[in-house]
């Protein structure tokens, strides 16, 4: 077979400010924050010049999407008025949000955008994207204010530990400058030592692993994503070839808006990180090998349901007591949901994205699970494995 090349041109970034001016001030990051130091980067894929992703435009049918890119950076100047910490920096610190748009000559267009986790998660990354669409189009709405204080998630004083977290590590004393900046602990140059896929899961997949979680009647529920994540976390499991007395660590991102009942409350609105992992440190790979799915789901709605305002708060004071904490990940998997979030549903004015991506990075242990972009129910999961084992791993995920 002949050899393909995708040749790219690349330009000099714009930097692009607010509109007008925005208010002045230093946002408190809390223990969770100090967790999730590192930028979230996801692709919107576009296939502007066919079909129902046509533009129209007057009395003429653009087919290059010329026009919509090219009032993406007035759009952002006023989304960003609304979502002004995405406008600011970390002090000490020069690594600003980022938004790469790149247009093909087949009249398709990528969205990529890189942000730091602190400044939103993926709630927020949606709603900061929707209302840029929204702006990008041309319909004059007056977006919300949204509140990026963060006093709900300060540590208690005194602290006071409530629960064991054997979770979590103490994260040596690191200048803001380092751990803030992407470039001081991942070489975008270097090669990968590992592969990253997409696999994609159909509707009738799905129900599948439900129906056999649910199975021999123990369960009383079971959702799509619960079974789902069961199934992915016995197969990287054995396709690690883990020792079978070794723990099989999941993580599972989990919202916590709606966790924190006294005071001080969550904000309405809020803008900014508000998931935490739920921790699953029990588990052998033994147990998961010799033990059905529904034993899979069972743990993960065990870990789900302990992740409550108590534990929360404990965890807190527990980062605070040791300095700076992060989740003990290496050798385990996080795995994370944003395929209810509508990223499959942001209209610039040329329809809905064809495709959801996210690039390829260094973080091996990060499961991600998008929509399909298709309107059928299904899924795909994005996630990394040793190049000498993805086979066995994509065997190991058929249904």
């Amino acid at each position: 077979m002949g050899s393909y090349y995708l040749q790219i041109n690349t330009e000099e970034p714009e930097v692009i400010k607010p509109a007008s001016p925005t208010k002045k001030c230093a946002l408190y990051l809390n223990n969770f924050d100090q967790q999730v130091f590192f930028h979230v980067e996801m692709l919107l894929v576009y296939d502007v010049g066919h079909g129902e992703y046509s533009i129209q435009l007057g009395d003429d049918l653009r087919d290059d999407g010329g026009a919509m890119i090219e009032s993406f950076p007035e759009g952002l100047e006023q989304t960003v008025l609304v979502y002004y910490p995405a406008a600011g920096r970390y002090r000490i610190e020069e690594v600003p949000l980022l938004t790469v748009v790149t247009r093909f000559r087949c009249g398709g267009f990528i969205l990529g955008f890189f942000i730091s986790h602190v400044v939103m998660d993926g709630i927020s990354i949606s709603d900061f994207l929707h209302d840029f669409a929204t702006i990008t189009r041309g319909e004059a709405v007056e977006l919300a204010p949204r509140d990026p204080d963060r006093s709900c998630f300060r540590h208690r004083s005194p602290p006071l530990v409530t629960r064991d977290h054997p979770e979590l590590a103490a994260l040596p004393a690191t200048p803001a400058k380092l751990l803030f900046n992407p470039s001081s602990w991942y070489d975008a140059t270097a090669p990968l030592p590992i592969a990253f896929k997409t696999f994609s899961f159909t509707a009738r997949d799905l129900a599948a692993l439900k129906s056999r979680a649910l199975a021999d009647g123990s369960l009383n529920s079971c959702s799509t994503f619960q079974a789902l994540t069961a199934h992915v976390w016995r197969a990287r499991t054995a396709a690690m070839g883990l020792d079978p007395a070794a723990i099989s660590k999941l993580f599972v991102v989990i919202s916590i808006r709606d966790k924190l009942k006294a005071p001080p409350h969550f904000p309405e609105r809020f803008l900014g990180n508000g998931v935490i992992a739920a921790p699953c440190v029990n588990t052998t790979a033994a147990e998961l090998r010799e033990n059905s799915l529904t034993f899979a789901v069972r743990r993960i709605q065990e870990t789900i349901a302990s992740v409550d305002e108590g534990y929360i708060r404990s965890e807190l004071d527990w980062c605070h007591v040791k300095g700076h904490g992060i989740i003990d990940l290496p050798g385990g998997m996080i795995i994370t949901t944003w395929s209810r979030l509508g990223f499959d549903a942001v209209d610039f004015g040329c329809g809905r994205p064809a495709y959801v991506a996210a690039p390829v990075n260094d973080r091996r242990e990060y499961v991600l699970v998008l929509s399909s972009c298709k309107n059928d129910g299904g899924v795909n999961l994005f996630m990394g494995m040793d190049f000498d084992k993805m086979a066995k791993l994509e065997a190991l995920l058929k249904v």
